[in-house]
Parts: C-alpha cells; sequence; structure tokens
C-alpha cells in the first residue's frame, strides 16, 4: 500500500464533477497504488482515478474507458450477497439493539417518518436478489412492487415475493409506468451520471411520490473509496444538492439509521418550487486532505493486520468489503472468518471457514475490520469471549459526520 505527495493535482482537461457539473475536478494522487474490491466483495486489482471537486467538495472516480471496462468485468459475474446465497448483510439495529436486515431498518425508519397510504405502487432501481423488495412487501403489504437491474436472473425469487408485479431489464429511463415511491438502496453510487438517472425518475414519479435512496457516507466510510464499481462517494451535502439540482425537494437526509450510511428523503414537488440547491460547505477547499487521510489510514490497517497475523491462530471479523480485502492482502495468514450473522456462520469464504463468535478457538486474534466507532460497539458485544480483540487504528478526519 502507497500513497505519494499529500497535494492533489488539477487534471489536465477540465473534466466535469458528477455532481455540480463544475470543471473543477482535482485528481488524488497515490489511488491508483490501492488493491481494490468489489461491491460484491471479491478482490480486485489496483488502479482507477480518484477526484474532488473543489468546488462542491464532491469525492468520484473518474468515469474513463479504464472505469468502464473495469465495470463491465465486474458486473459479468456479480452476485450480490453470495456469502449468504443471496440474503442482505445485517446491521445493528440503534434501537432495539439486535443484529437485522439493513433494509428491514431503513423500510421500519421511512414508515414511522411519513405516512404512507395503504396502497400504492413502489420500483427498486438495481434490486438485485430482491433483498429490498422483499423489506418493501413487509413494511407496505398493501402496495405493487416492481423491480429494475441489468437482466433478469433473480426473477424467479423476485416472482416469490407477496406483492411482486414485474422486473424491468432496461435502462431506468426506459421504465414503464409512474410509482409513488421509489427506491436506489446502493444503486444510486453505481451510475455513470448519476444526475441524468435522478432527472429521468422525477418524471416516474407521481406528484409528491417519494425517492428513498440509501448510499455509504464517505465521511465515516474510507473503505467505500476502495469499491472499484462505485463511482460517486457520498457526504451529506453532496449528496442533497445532487438532489435538489436534478429537481427534487429534499425532506431529511439521515446519518444514523444505519451506520456509515446516508439515507435520503426526496420528492417530487410537481409543480411546486423544487428549492434552492444545497449550500456548498465551508470544509471542501479541506476534502482532499481528508480523502488523503483515509488512503492513509487504510494503509495504516493493512499494516497492523500484517504484524498482528505473524504469530497467532489469526482471524478476521467480517465477511463484507473491508474483511475481503484484508484477507486479499494477507492470504494464507488468515484462518478464519467470524461473523453474527448466522446465514453466513458455517460456510467457507475466500477457502477458509466463517465461524461464529462461540466458535472461535481460545487465545486467537480476531482483528476488527472496522471503523473504530464501529468496531468499539462490537467489541463491547464480544467482551466475554476468550479471544483477543485488535482494534484497527485511530482516524481523524476533521471533517465530521
Amino acid at each position: 500500500m502507497h500513497t505519494e505527495s499529500p497535494h492533489s493535482n488539477p487534471l489536465p482537461e477540465p473534466e466535469r464533477c458528477l455532481v455540480c457539473d463544475a470543471p473543477a475536478l482535482e485528481e488524488i494522487p497515490g489511488f491508483r497504488l490501492l488493491k481494490r474490491i468489489t461491491s460484491d466483495c471479491r478482490p480486485f486489482r489496483a488502479g482507477g482515478r480518484l477526484a474532488v471537486c473543489s468546488g462542491c467538495g464532491a469525492v468520484q472516480k473518474l468515469p474513463d474507458a479504464e472505469w468502464l471496462d473495469d465495470i463491465s468485468e465486474i458486473y459479468s459475474r456479480y452476485a450480490a450477497y453470495y456469502q449468504a446465497n443471496g440474503d442482505e448483510q445485517v446491521v445493528l439495529d440503534s434501537r432495539t439493539g439486535q443484529i437485522r436486515r439493513r433494509s428491514d431498518v431503513i423500510l421500519e425508519r421511512l414508515t414511522d417518518s411519513l405516512p404512507l397510504p395503504r396502497t400504492g405502487k413502489a420500483l427498486d432501481i438495481g434490486c438485485g436478489s430482491g433483498a429490498t423488495l422483499s423489506a418493501l412487501s413487509r413494511a407496505l403489504p398493501g402496495w405493487q412492487l416492481y423491480g429494475q437491474d441489468l437482466d433478469k436472473r433473480n426473477l424467479p425469487r423476485l416472482a416469490a415475493i407477496p406483492g411482486f408485479e414485474a422486473m424491468f431489464d432496461c435502462a431506468p429511463d426506459e421504465i414503464e409506468g409512474c410509482y409513488d415511491l421509489i427506491t436506489l438502496i446502493h444503486s444510486l453510487e453505481h451510475f455513470p451520471s448519476p444526475g441524468t438517472l435522478l432527472t429521468s425518475i422525477l418524471d416516474k414519479l407521481s406528484p409528491g411520490g417519494m425517492l428513498l435512496v440509501q448510499v455509504c457516507n464517505t465521511l465515516r466510510n474510507p473503505y467505500d473509496l476502495l469499491i472499484a464499481d462505485h463511482l460517486t462517494h457520498y457526504s451529506a451535502d453532496t449528496l442533497g444538492l445532487l438532489a435538489e439540482n436534478s429537481g427534487f425537494r429534499v425532506s431529511r437526509i439521515e446519518t444514523e439509521w444505519v451506520p456509515k450510511e446516508l439515507s435520503m428523503i426526496a420528492v417530487n414537488p410537481g409543480q411546486d418550487e423544487s428549492g434552492t440547491p444545497c449550500a456548498r460547505d465551508a470544509k471542501n477547499g479541506r476534502t482532499s486532505a481528508f480523502v488523503l487521510a483515509q488512503m492513509k489510514w487504510l494503509s495504516e490497517m493493512a499494516s497492523t493486520a500484517e504484524a498482528e497475523s505473524l504469530d497467532s491462530h489469526f482471524g478476521i471479523f467480517g465477511t463484507s468489503i473491508c474483511a475481503t480485502w484484508l484477507a486479499g492482502g494477507l492470504g494464507e495468514k488468515v484462518s478464519f472468518f467470524v461473523d453474527e450473522d448466522p446465514s453466513r456462520q458455517g460456510r467457507d469464504y475466500m477457502g477458509k471457514p466463517v465461524l461464529s463468535p462461540a466458535q472461535v478457538p481460545p487465545r486467537s486474534k480476531v482483528y476488527l475490520a472496522l471503523v473504530p466507532e464501529i468496531a468499539d460497539r462490537v467489541a463491547e458485544r464480544l467482551a466475554g469471549f476468550p479471544f483477543q480483540l485488535i482494534h484497527p487504528p485511530e482516524l481523524n478526519s476533521g471533517m465530521g459526520s
């Protein structure tokens, strides 16, 4: 892992920001040397280009020919949540303290926050194996449900979801019909032109219809930078700015519904004024330094994991993005993975067994492949087990949440 000079370089050509459209991108040096990972948790080679907009502060990769080739390769064998046979990952529900499926938590927060009619039509863009559609079916049992994705390989699984009506494998702007709710759960960051996508979605929402977006919070999730097929890396400011510039009125952006993630509710204002675009943040001038600090932290995490793996029976907590990225670099030094999700336990992952915390051999080392705030919460839950927990390095970004 390497980083170069702590200064960003203006790009030789005025490539335009994906969020505010300003020709103000500055490339982050050293990023292309980092090994990456795919969003379906497979190690991926180093490469790609990362930039920051000096105008709005948006962090983004550059959708050049190399990136388009990379995502074509990734999507040709994409399998969401294959570690659990298609079941969505779990998160800690801050209300209950329980481990739950992410989409169930998001939809519960949505229906608790805003009154929704007993019947309606909902469309999930980037529906994958149907995690969000299943959660919609449970949260809104009277609604008709539709999905969109690159192909129909998951159609048999989707068809079994109560309320499911149809699936589209066309581009989002070609989808037929009008909808009362459109969801983009970890989909928006994949699109080469997110503003164009949101503008096309606006035309498919009924007046007053609602858009629900869930993306990684780049201010609290450095791992997001490593995901090769994630193009845009959002903060609350830049996500809101993109939505407002696309014609939506942003109702709220939550940072605590799911740790390390942003949950945005926006509406189609119809004939009403959509409001003014979100103000640019005074922190934008520090964004490049912030991204470089995140890259340095990732390198430190890899180095500490390497050192800890040398003299003990060594495992990694988790089977998602960072755990997979770390394991890809450590290879045979990893003896096992630890996961609290019962649907992932008892399987092999990357050629190693996935254990429950109770199955970890005594005196083993378990590296918490998490950001520090979440590592601390996990450590509290696992404090009674007879193995050693290794915490990640401190992460001091100075950028807030």
